[in-house]
C-alpha cells in the first residue's frame, strides 16, 4: 500500500507523520521503520495503550488531535486516514482541522470505501461497505468536493485494484487479471478509493 503512494512514504527521515485513527499502532510501526517521526490519535483508550507498547507509539494519544499540545502545534508533512473517513459524522470539519495541522507542503492520505465501486453496483444492499459504523460514503466525484471545502489545494486519486489482484492472490489467469485492472481503472471503480490531498498545489508528487 505504501509503495503505491511513492514517493510520499519512501523516506521518512526528518519528516513528521500523524496517523488519524491510529488504532493499536500497526501503521505507526511501519512508518517508524521508514524513518518518520510518528504521532497518532484514536478514540479508543485501549487501542492507544496497545500502541504505546512499541517505540513507534510513544507519541500516540487518546482523543482529538487538538487535545495534545505536541500534535496541535501542527507542522506535519504527512497525515493519514486509513479507512477512517467513512466513520466521521462531520468530515468537512475534521478535514479542515487536519488541513490546519499540515506543513505548507504537507499531504493528506485518504483510504476509504468507494461509492463508485463496481462491487457495490453488483451487490447493492449486500455490499460489504454497508456497515453500522460507516456514516459517509464518497466517490471520485464527491471526494474532491469534500477536500476543496476543507481548504485543500489539489487532489490526486489513482485507481486501486483489489488487494488480492495487486498481491497476486486472486487466482486469476493473466487475461482475467488484465480485465479486472482495466475495469477498475475505467472510472476509478475499485472497491476502495485512495487519494492524496495537497495543502499546496505545487507540492504534488
Amino acid at each position: 500500500m505504501l509503495d503505491a503512494f511513492s514517493p510520499v512514504f519512501d523516506d521518512g527521515r526528518g519528516r513528521r507523520l500523524l496517523d488519524f485513527g491510529c488504532g493499536a499502532g500497526q501503521f505507526l510501526e511501519i512508518a517508524h521503520e521508514r524513518g518518520f517521526e510518528c504521532y497518532g490519535v484514536d478514540l479508543s483508550q485501549d487501542a492507544i495503550d496497545r500502541a504505546r507498547e512499541a517505540p513507534s507509539g510513544a507519541n500516540a494519544y487518546h482523543g482529538s488531535p487538538l487535545d495534545s499540545p505536541q500534535i496541535a502545534a501542527g507542522g506535519f508533512d504527512v497525515i493519514t486516514l486509513w479507512s477512517v473517513l467513512a466513520h466521521l459524522p462531520r468530515p468537512v470539519e475534521d478535514l479542515t482541522m487536519l488541513r490546519g495541522l499540515l506543513a505548507p507542503d504537507g499531504v493528506l492520505l485518504i483510504l476509504t470505501v468507494n461509492a463508485n465501486s463496481l462491487y457495490l453496483k453488483a451487490r447493492r444492499e449486500a455490499w460489504n461497505g454497508f456497515t453500522p459504523n460507516h456514516l459517509k460514503f464518497f466517490s471520485p466525484t464527491t471526494l474532491p468536493v469534500l477536500v476543496d471545502r476543507a481548504g485543500f489545494a489539489a487532489i490526486t486519486m489513482p485507481p486501486m485494484t483489489p488487494d488480492s489482484v495487486a498481491a497476486g492472490r486472486a487466482g486469476l489467469s493473466a487475461r482475467q487479471e488484465r480485465r479486472v485492472r482495466r475495469a477498475t481503472e475505467r472510472g476509478n471503480t475499485g472497491n476502495m478509493l485512495r487519494a492524496l490531498a495537497y495543502a499546496d498545489p505545487t507540492s504534488r508528487a
